[in-house]
Order: C-alpha cells, then structure tokens, then sequence
C-alpha cells in the first residue's frame, strides 16, 4: 500500500512512512479517534475471511509481553482502488531500531550484550508460548528508552507444526539447515540471535553486504570469512560462535541458557569509538580517553576527565600501531 503524509484511511492520519516488514509496508499513523499515534502495518488480504493476513496480530497478541512491541488491534480496511487489506495496529516505539543504532554510530559492547539479553527474553516469552520468530535481525529490535522490544512476527510460526517450516527471513541471518532443509526450530531463532550479537559487537552496518555468496551461509563460514573485530573479547567470541554453530546439537539449547550466558559477562569498563582513533568510556563516575595523537612521535594518550595520565600513555611507530594498541586496551579492560 502506497500513502502519503496527510492521507486518511478510517480513523487513521499518515504521518511518515517507518519502513517495509515481513509481507507489509509500515506507517506511523494517527489514530484520529483514540488521540495517539501508532504504527500500522498494512498486509495484502484480498479474502476478509482468511486469517492468513492476520496471523502475526494473533500471533503478537498470544505473546504479549513488557519486551514485545505491542498489538492494539487487526481490522481489514480497503485503498482507494478497493483493494484490501489487513491493518495491524501496533505500539509505536519512538527510538528508532538496533539497525538505525548501527548506522548512526558505535555501538558498545554492553549496549550490544543488553539489546540481546533483552531479545533472548522475547524470544524464551515466545518459545514458552509455542512461536518461533524466524527473522531475528537489527532491524527489528526496537529501542524504547534503555530497552529493545523485538518486533516484526510476520514470519513467525507455531513450533509444534515448524519443524520443518519454510519461509524464513533474511538469509544471512539464517541457520544452514533453513537455507538447505527449510527447518526451522528453536535453535535456529538462537543462531539468528547470535549473528545479530555479531554484527551489533563489531559495529558492521551492513551485513548482507560483507557476505559474498550464499554458499558461505550453507556453509556456516559467514563469521570465520568476517572475523571479529580485535577490540571484542574473547568471552564475548565464544558466545556468538556457540549460538551459530554450524551443529544445531552444540548451540545453546534455549534462549533462556543464551541470555544467562551473556548476563554472566560483567563489564568492568564500557568503551565507546567517538572518532577514528578516539574512545572513551565512564569508569567509577570519570570521563576516561584513549587518544591517538600525531608526532613526532605518534602517542597513544590516555587522560582522565580531560587530564593525562603518563603511566597508561604509549608511544608508537605509527597510526596503524596506535590504533591496534587502542583496541588491544578495550579487549584486555572491557572484562
């Protein structure tokens, strides 16, 4: 469905177009009767009496929790051409995305490790209810305020019957038995967890985009052709590379056993990319700085609260050497 600002449909007024989901476009709208503005998701349903359309409003419904972006309510409304529709009413959430996140600027380590411990909720909500998600992916983990509500079930199924479902979401995401067998199954909403966790810990915008060909999906090599970026922890490395292990038999076995793991890190400093060659973090109420400064000679500079501090400052050879001295610093502290 194609609208405009100021366009009306029902009781609702267009504000802005947010996006294109699983089998629908998305707008914020306003709901002229209720006074508030929601996001309505409109799907394609030219049989009113199908429940196809309207299965992920069920679906949300059914899982509704404080982590889950909300329903309001599902009706069928008709374009100006006659065609129809089903309308998802659904809670607007105002912070934008854990993909917009990546492309506006660095993305923390605990911030990554919180949006995920906040999405493995939402999924062992789901999981007790019977719903697999099937497109776990930045883009559709929500921020509202300082948590992330999963959203986007346009793809979910009953797991009872999606064992050997098709219809999975964006393929780099997927595990290689949903590419190759079409299954789909608790562990494979963990593996989509674990490469969202990838990609949101070494900040990578476009992940699609770094994977050259789909046999590297079939082949589970996606993460070893990437590779991690040398600032994140080797703990942290471990948990992504359990979660999308290429054996279903050796990933985490639960969303509940995955978030505990994660809830197990405890990050002793938080570092920050503000700029090529600049990190800072918030340690014990101070503004700590790593710093890479031109020479002669080229410095590694570490100051607290805008002060330097000699015993952790570094001279280099080069820029390159100070920039791999400064993730080596966020790799060894950040745990």
């Amino acid at each position: 469905m194609q609208l405009n600002p100021g366009d009306t449909l029902g009781k609702y007024t267009v504000t802005r177009f947010l996006g294109s989901g699983s089998f629908g476009s998305v707008y914020l709208m306003r709901d002229t009767l209720m006074a508030r503005d929601c996001a309505v998701k409109f799907v394609e349903n030219q049989d009113p009496r199908s429940l196809v359309a309207h299965f992920e409003a069920q679906v949300l419904n059914q899982c509704r929790h404080d982590r889950i972006v909300s329903v309001h309510s599902v009706d069928v409304v008709a374009d100006a051409h006659g065609k129809l529709y089903a309308a998802i009413d659904m809670e607007f959430v105002s912070g934008g995305s854990a993909q917009d996140l990546l492309q506006s600027g660095h993305v923390s380590i605990r911030r990554a490790v919180k949006l995920l411990i906040d999405v493995l909720f939402d999924l062992q909500h789901a999981h007790q209810h019977q719903i697999l998600h099937r497109d776990v992916k930045p883009s559709n983990i929500m921020l509202a305020g300082n948590r992330a509500k999963l959203t986007d079930f346009g793809l979910a199924t009953n797991a009872a019957m999606a064992l050997t479902a098709s219809g999975a979401g964006s393929p780099v995401y997927c595990a290689p038995e949903v590419l190759g067998n079409n299954i789909t199954n608790v562990q494979t909403d963990i593996f989509s967890a674990g490469m969202t966790l990838f990609q949101l810990v070494n900040n990578i915008s476009n992940l699609a985009a770094r994977v050259p060909s789909a046999d590297l999906i079939l082949k589970c090599q996606v993460i070893s052709t990437i590779g991690y970026k040398s600032y994140v922890p080797r703990r942290l490395r471990l948990i992504c590379n359990k979660a999308c292990n290429s054996d279903p038999a050796r990933r985490f076995q639960s969303a509940a056993e995955m978030r505990q793991a994660l809830e197990s890190l405890h990050i002793k400093e938080d570092w920050t990319k503000v700029a090529r060659g600049h990190w800072e973090a918030e340690i014990r109420g101070q503004r700590h700085e790593l710093q890479v400064e031109d020479g002669p000679p080229t410095e590694v500079v570490y100051r607290v609260n805008g002060r330097r501090r000699n015993a952790n400052c570094s001279q280099v050879r080069s820029k390159p050497e100070a920039r791999a001295l400064q993730n080596r610093w966020v790799y060894d502290h950040t745990f």
